[in-house]
């Protein structure tokens, strides 16, 4: 067989020639196509700062509490200092749309505040440790940009190794706020016959808390067993955060197992269901605004 002469044949796949009139035309083409793909992109909502207002009377533990969650999150805040009442005030001008409103709960007293709680709402501190001392509140609106982040802020305000650090420095009374994680996980538990309804809500509470809802399903009999064995013994962080189940009345035989009903409906159909929240929680609070925004929900579903 006669041997191939690589140096004397022609060449089998000749590279293309291009004139700088082409190259300079594809470059441009190129250009074109990445400020179309730019141009699309939610710069604005990625690079805009989280908008807080704020009463002026909270600015000196505000702003210490923003540097620290500016520092761990890498997030970036503006604040607003004011003499700013509440929630239902008039809004500011649409060019400043505020992300995360920050206000005194006149309307409720300490013994009160915890009722009053929305599942828009955290509850962050007292000025002073009175019954009667009004709530200091932070509520994330409709018109909100960055739900999540607003959430991780309130989050981190009310979190007992976070941002209540800064209230109790400046003299504010703390609350039982939940164990600070950037992104918590909510442990749940649901009877067999609820899960394809309440799964859902589940997607949409992540999507505008940045949490992680993480969930089972057992017959009635299997979740009463595991709940029983586990709250009889040392492993009680086995437990759910929250459980939901449906059926007949099941407040008495949770309540003597560490939980504490805080929903009851007996409507027909999967409406009919209750909510128990685990006593021993680490993260009680966005459990239970988990649980108002799947009542919400049913409610918004209802005819």
């Amino acid at each position: 067989m006669k041997k191939y002469q690589f140096d004397q044949s022609p060449q089998l796949i000749r590279p293309p020639k291009y004139s700088g009139i082409t190259l300079s035309l594809l470059s441009l083409f190129v250009l074109v196509c990445m400020l179309a793909v730019w141009e699309k992109m939610p710069k604005d909502d990625i690079q805009s700062p989280l908008a807080v207002r704020a009463p002026a009377k909270a600015e000196d533990v505000l702003r210490d509490a923003v540097k620290g969650f500016e520092e761990e999150t890498g997030a970036s805040l503006w604040l607003r200092f004011d003499s700013f009442a509440g929630e239902n005030e008039d809004s500011p001008p649409a060019s400043q749309p505020h992300d995360l409103l920050i206000f005194e709960d006149h309307a409720s007293s300490a013994l009160q505040a915890k009722q009053r709680i929305k599942e828009n709402m955290v509850l962050l501190a007292y000025q002073k440790a009175k019954p009667d001392s009004p709530a200091l509140v932070a509520s994330v609106p409709e018109t909100c940009r960055n739900s999540i982040l607003a959430f991780q802020f309130a989050r981190y305000l009310s979190a007992p190794t976070r941002g209540q650090f800064d209230f109790a420095r400046a003299g504010w009374t703390g609350v039982e706020g939940d164990r600070w994680s950037i992104v918590p996980e909510i442990k749940v538990w649901i009877s067999d016959e609820l899960g394809q309804h309440i799964h859902p809500f589940f997607a949409t509470f992540e999507q505008r808390e940045g949490a992680k809802v993480i969930s089972e399903s057992f017959s009635i009999e299997s979740l009463f067993k595991a709940v029983e064995i586990a709250s009889k013994s040392e492993a009680k962080d086995f437990l759910p955060d929250i459980i939901y189940v449906q059926g007949k009345k099941q407040n008495n035989k949770l309540s003597d197992l560490s939980f504490r009903g805080i929903h009851e409906s007996l409507s027909p159909g999967f409406t009919n269901f209750q909510i128990h929240l685990n006593l021993w929680s680490k993260i009680p609070n966005i459990s239970e605004r988990l649980a108002l925004h799947c009542i919400n929900s049913v409610k918004d579903r209802e005819p």
